[in-house]
């Protein structure tokens, strides 16, 4: 490893992670630098689920298979799920096959508009799953009764999310020990943990310079042993064509060309990824080599294939439209909706291009998106305007090997809505964020608390920190904490909405001034269950009331101690007197200042832009004018000069430091232009009226939007809104508004109709500020609550439902602390292990009576926190003594900082007693089957006989009759004539007799050996047949078994008929051999071939009954098929001697 560089090592893992689609987090560094995946971080920590189900337990059952720093949110309806991803931010909604879901567009909409992707919850697999899957357009599904697999689910999903955005760069910090970590031990961190694979560095030598990955550990190898050997001797037990395939595309990769192959390992399905590794110099001096085992994935597509298959009839039922293209852009299928869509009969666009029927220019974006998902192999989804039909469609396509599968839908009304819906959230957040306003949240009851971006930047707390209640008072000034809890104790006990003013203490230090509005929300019992609100940095304000107190403080000195520099210079600008703020100003002693002029503290560039105004000045008139001066240090300064002539020879100058001033004003004109843009920009309706005259000072725009009315008329008549009010709040509302001089503060939630009929709910605040003169103005503010509103009665429900899925899962489930100790069960775990849930939370998981030691179970739950998961099949033993066997599943997540166990229990004990008698009665079926071939020979023995004994004998006799019968006849030419045909018909019969005697029992088996009829038979072969036949025999003949030499035969015989009927060869070849204490038979054409299948059909079954003969001879048959290349045939069978 000394000359690779692990940079080199990871460049080539990311291109070959891309390429297989393998995802899991990568990390690395050099020069102490670390590089992650983001998103997977992220994956790994607080990954937001939606579970979209009606089914009670779902969520619980979900849950529990998750790591509790997930979240996971609940719902039963399609407007709730959509407001919640509106205001949150969620990765991904699982939705229950039972979950009564009608609308599939909508929920479709919904996640393409927040680029969520989906998986189905099943039952079962049945046609009902497919339809779902079908009309929802996705793949990605997980039973119920293997929800232990969703972790790693999601991780393949989002994983390939991941994969999409950049990786970013952290330093790399030590480890506790002090000790950093080096590349090897780097390189062996990230191999050992590649998922599914064997990975290798191979040198130029093809010598083996590093091993490692998962599949060496599930394998029981060790990586370690391989290190030093060569590719070939590494791979020899794999045979020389695996080898030489191998080192083949290794060389393609040493020549700069990267190579992916398929390759079978002991049953497995492994893909092979081949990437030169560089130095420095650009040249290539090894490679990375990934092996993964795509078996389980090649099975799953497998099933989906034949799935879709069964019931590609539910397409002409979807709502969607949907065509399928074959390789070559034609179309293969168009459903109903498709083709009502674009109005085109299905019968004539099949087997047409796709550019024939839709010009390319009109449809481009659509067939590029189509090539890419082809060319990719990666779902893909596209929105885009169709010209020619003048409408918005939705595509999403599915590529496979074999063409393209695309669901598209017209999506018009709905960019339409989209569109309104993001200028209103543009609006929004821009209000948001110009007005530097931060959002919080605090759930009382959980003691959970939500803070916007900007709330972390406020309280001086990294972004992503926990936060709950006492985390937020900590953040507060020391002197301000109890002025806070006091006021939340009161508005928690009031209900009140209110705000609060208070300081921020950062751990720096720094001091932060902040105002807070607060909402309150309630429960059904009146309760208060949340606050949330508000929060404005009001600090650059404070600070900017301090320093203006500050700089009149400067004024009043300046006046009465003269504080500014006031200095006397000559008409040169020689200096000829200076005061101490002078001195301090520029930095200069007052000596060092009688040797200088004003032109040695002024920039050239300032004078040239502002001369000085000598002749004015000598004319008797002030001068001011502001200017840029150099202190000693060069620093510059940024002053108001003030000059009059005093004497004839005195200019008398008054310099004023005008930094500060200058950065004042231009912070408040940008204040004020905040606010101006804030209250233009917010969401609500920011009003000021006048008290007395109960006139409209002012009206925000968004009225229009939210009452439905012109803000222009409340202008013309101020009481006009009071008409918009409900009828059943109006009282209310006219009553708040009346008192709001002599309460000076109020808040109030009404509902109002606007013009269209429709009802929203309104939250108004008002307060009144009473000036100088005595007159009052009210400033208020209104929002639309009326999403919020709904969205606190789905959550009620939302909870009552949660509150009774955890003792809903069939299987057991348990969790432990590091120490063992047991901190919670589920009743499924108690019915197993027949504790009670308080004798259980008074254990320790050595305390289970389980079939291991303390010691062995001990060891297991190190070896769980070591690995993060183990699955292992076990017997354990109830309280009452009674063994069951159970799958055991086991993984270690984080919680708090702390590392917990959980263990997941399934009964399968029906299971292994299903496997057991599977076992059976495989071997009594064979046994059967032996039995049966058994009798079938001595049947054909028996027969063989008869047609050679009596058959034989009786055509001989008829023909020496006809002879004798020939000479009575005498010259008769007809009868002679007719004798003769007779004669030879008898001559043919006997040799029928003789090939059917041949077929039921070859008697050269018994005359003259199993070699020498094989030889027989491929001479009789090449003279039916002409097909031209090389036999070799390489091996002396044994004396055989009789059973044995009749099974080789039959096999020989019988794959000499399926040459003649189905491989259309015109070469055979065969051979003979010896090999290990086997007998090795191989017989080769080269015929058509064909794919060999993992079921057997009429055309397999002579096949299958040569394996079977094979098997009962306890050898073993191999078939080997290429189409269009032919087929091999290689038998081998242990060398039992009679």
């Amino acid at each position: 490893m000394s000359k690779i560089t692990l940079m080199a090592v990871f460049q080539a893992f990311i291109i070959t992670v891309e390429t297989h689609g393998i995802y899991n987090y990568v990390y690395f560094y050099k020069d102490n630098s670390v590089l992650f995946y983001p998103n997977l971080i992220r994956m790994i920590n607080e990954l937001n689920l939606i579970l979209f189900s009606s089914i009670k337990g779902d969520e619980h059952q979900v849950k529990s298979k998750l790591n509790k720093k997930f979240t996971l949110h609940a719902f039963d309806d399609l407007d709730s799920l959509a407001n919640h991803v509106k205001k949150f931010k969620s990765d991904l909604i699982i939705v229950d096959q039972k979950s009564g879901l009608k609308d599939y567009v909508k929920l479709r909409s919904i996640t393409a508009r927040h680029n969520l992707p989906i998986i189905l919850l099943l039952n079962k697999i049945n046609e009902e799953a497919l339809s779902l899957s079908l009309k929802l357009g996705i793949r990605e599904y997980i039973l119920k009764k293997n929800l232990a697999l969703l972790p790693a689910v999601l991780k393949n999903i989002l994983g390939q999310l991941a994969l999409k955005t950049k990786y970013t760069t952290f330093q790399y910090k030590k480890t506790a020990a002090g000790k950093s970590i080096n590349s090897d031990e780097m390189l062996r961190i990230v191999t050992n943990n590649f998922p599914k694979s064997y990975v290798a560095i191979v040198d130029t030598n093809y010598i083996i310079q590093y091993a490692g990955g998962e599949e060496f550990n599930k394998n029981n190898l060790c990586p370690d042993s391989y290190m030093g050997m060569t590719v070939q001797e590494s791979l020899k037990r794999l045979g020389k064509k695996f080898v030489n395939k191998v080192v083949e595309a290794y060389d393609k990769t040493f020549n700069g060309h990267p190579q992916t192959f398929h390759m079978k390992i002991d049953d497995q399905d492994y893909l092979y990824k081949t990437v030169p590794l560089f130095t420095d110099k650009k040249k290539i001096h090894s490679l990375l080599v990934v092996a993964e085992n795509i078996t389980l994935k090649l099975t799953i597509e497998n099933n989906l294939r034949k799935a879709e298959e069964n019931y590609r009839t539910s397409l002409s039922r979807i709502t969607d439209g949907f065509v399928a293209l074959d390789t070559k852009w034609r179309y293969t299928y168009m459903n109903k909706k498709a083709a009502q869509i674009f109005n085109i009969d299905p019968a004539t666009v099949i087997g047409k291009h796709v550019c024939s029927e839709f010009d390319a220019k009109d449809a481009q974006i659509f067939h590029k998106a189509y090539k890419q998902s082809m060319r990719e192999q990666k779902y893909k989804f596209v929105e885009e305007f169709y010209a020619p039909l003048g409408k918005w469609f939705e595509n999403h396509i599915y590529p496979s090997p074999t063409g393209l599968s695309i669901y598209f839908r017209d999506i018009t009304e709905k960019k339409k809505t989209d569109a309104q819906i993001n200028s209103f959230r543009k609006k929004t957040e821009a209000a948001i964020r110009i007005g530097k306003i931060g959002f919080w949240e605090w759930d009382i009851t959980k003691d959970e608390v939500f803070w916007s971006d900007r709330m972390f930047e406020i309280y001086g707390l990294k972004k992503g920190t926990k936060i709950n209640y006492q985390a937020v008072i900590n953040c507060l000034h020391p002197d301000d904490r109890a002025y806070h809890n006091k006021l939340v104790k009161e508005i928690e006990r009031t209900k009140k909405d209110a705000s609060m003013e208070y300081r921020v203490q950062h751990r720096n230090g720094e001091i932060r001034y902040v105002s807070v509005e607060l909402e309150v929300i309630c429960n059904s019992k009146g309760k208060a269950i949340k606050f949330q609100g508000t929060v404005i940095d009001h600090t650059k304000r404070v600070e900017a009331e301090k320093e203006l107190i500050k700089s009149e403080q400067k004024y009043r000195t300046l006046v009465e101690q003269a504080s500014d520099a006031i200095f006397i210079i000559d008409q040169k600008g020689n200096f000829k007197s200076v005061n101490s703020s002078t001195c301090k100003m520029s930095g200069y002693t007052s000596k060092e200042l009688s040797n200088l002029s004003i032109f040695d503290l002024v920039y050239k560039k300032d004078i040239e832009k502002v001369p000085f105004k000598f002749e004015e000045v000598n004319q008797g008139l002030t001068t001011t004018s502001e200017r840029l001066l150099k202190k000693k240090k060069g620093d510059p300064i940024l002053v108001e000069v003030t000059s009059k002539l005093i004497e004839p020879n005195k200019i008398l100058v008054f310099a004023k430091d005008i930094t500060a001033r200058k950065k004042e004003q231009t912070e408040l004109y940008n204040s004020k232009l905040q606010f101006q843009n804030l209250i233009e920009n917010i969401p609500g309706v920011y009003w000021v009226n006048d008290i007395k005259s109960h006139q409209t000072l002012y009206i925000s725009p968004s009225y229009e939007t939210i009452w439905g009315k012109k803000g222009t008329e409340l202008y013309r008549n101020p009481s006009s809104f009071i008409e918009s009010v409900h009828p059943e709040d109006k009282q209310k509302v006219i009553a708040a508004h009346k008192n709001i001089s002599t309460t000076l503060f109020n808040i109030i939630s009404y509902r109002i109709i606007k013009p269209d009929g429709s009802i929203r709910w309104i939250k108004a605040k008002a307060n009144v500020v009473k000036s100088a003169n005595g007159n009052l103005t009210e400033y208020g503010y209104a929002e639309d609550i009326t999403e919020s509103k709904k969205y606190e009665l789905e959550k009620q429900l939302a909870l009552q439902r949660n509150a009774q899925v955890i003792n809903t899962m069939m299987d057991g489930f348990m969790l432990a602390d590091r120490n063992g100790k047991i901190i919670e069960v589920n009743p499924s775990y108690c019915q197993t292990s027949g504790y009670s849930r308080e004798e259980l939370l008074n254990m320790t998981v050595n305390d289970l009576k389980l079939n291991k030691s303390a010691d062995g179970r001990l060891e297991r739950f190190d070896e769980t926190l070591r690995e993060r998961h183990l699955q292992f099949e076990s017997k354990h033993i109830r309280k009452d003594g009674e063994i069951v066997n159970l799958l055991v599943s086991t993984s270690i997540m984080d919680i708090d900082g702390e590392p917990m166990c959980s263990i997941f229990y399934k009964d399968i004990d029906d299971q292994i007693k299903a496997q057991q008698k599977i076992a059976e009665y495989t071997i009594q079926l064979r046994q059967l089957t032996t039995h049966l071939q058994n009798i079938r020979e001595e049947e054909r023995l028996a027969l063989s006989r008869e047609l050679h004994d009596e058959i034989g004998q009786q055509l001989l006799a008829i023909k020496i009759d006809v002879s004798r019968l020939s000479g009575y006849i005498g010259d008769n030419e007809k009868a002679q004539k007719l004798i003769k045909d007779i004669k030879e018909l008898i001559d043919s019969s006997v040799s029928s007799v003789r090939r059917i005697n041949s077929e039921l029992r070859p008697s050269l088996l018994d005359d003259i050996g199993l070699f020498a009829t094989l030889e027989h038979q491929v001479k009789e072969f090449e003279r039916r047949t002409n097909i031209n036949f090389d036999f070799h025999i390489t091996m002396d003949e044994p004396n055989l078994d009789s059973k044995i030499s009749i099974g080789i035969f039959r096999i020989f015989q019988e794959s000499l008929i399926n040459v003649v009927k189905h491989a259309g060869a015109n070469n055979v070849s065969a051979q003979l051999n010896q090999k290990n204490g086997n007998m090795e038979l191989i017989i080769s054409d080269n015929g058509k071939g064909f794919e060999i299948s993992d079921g057997f059909t009429n055309k397999t079954f002579g096949l299958l009954g040569m394996k079977e003969r094979a098997s009962m001879m306890n050898g073993k048959l191999d078939v080997k098929s290429i189409p269009g290349k032919g087929t091999t045939l290689r038998l081998t069978v242990p060398l039992i001697l009679s």
